[in-house]
């Protein structure tokens, strides 16, 4: 897997959603699902289409690309606009807060208004993140533990550090 590859998700037995992969390291990708849903075995161009227009961002594992359940279809610049999240983590129980990058990088100590924006880092197995596509698309109940793939959060968590 490559960052910019394009895949199609299963939506359905008839319809499919778009994500890229943002980053990828050893398995272990962040992907980026866009809004839309196109029919299973259409061709799909993405010439001239607005890919800023994301319903969830995940991290998750790469094992549904090798069953074929997930295809690549075209690898495509990651537009600059797209939010990269951030999270906060421990470095042990009771410690302080501090800011990690994706890369797992430790920037600096998490200012309280920080602490409650940016969440803990999380992954999600394939089959969770098509159910969260499901559910985002109505298909399937929404599941509070999905409510970490929104995008919202990582716009306002990276809004908040690039502010301070």
């Amino acid at each position: 897997m490559r960052q910019g590859d394009l895949l199609t998700i299963p939506l359905s037995d008839t319809d499919v959603v778009v994500a890229q992969v943002l980053r990828s390291r050893s398995g272990v990708l962040l992907i980026a699902v866009f809004d839309g849903t196109f029919p299973a075995h259409a061709e799909i161009s993405f010439v001239g289409r607005n890919l800023d227009l994301i319903r969830l961002i995940a991290q998750t594992m790469d094992a549904r690309i090798g069953t074929g359940n997930w295809v690549v279809i075209d690898n495509v610049p990651v537009s600059g606009e797209v939010p990269i999240p951030i999270y906060k983590v421990q470095a042990g129980p009771g410690s302080s807060w501090y800011i990690q990058d994706i890369d797992g990088n430790i920037l600096r100590e998490a200012r309280p208004a920080e602490i409650e924006v940016l969440r803990i880092p999380k992954s999600f197995s394939p089959v969770a993140v098509e159910k969260a596509i499901r559910a985002a698309n109505g298909i399937e109940a929404w599941q509070e533990r999905f409510d970490d793939m929104k995008p919202g959060w990582i716009r306002a968590a990276v809004e908040l550090i690039g502010s301070s």
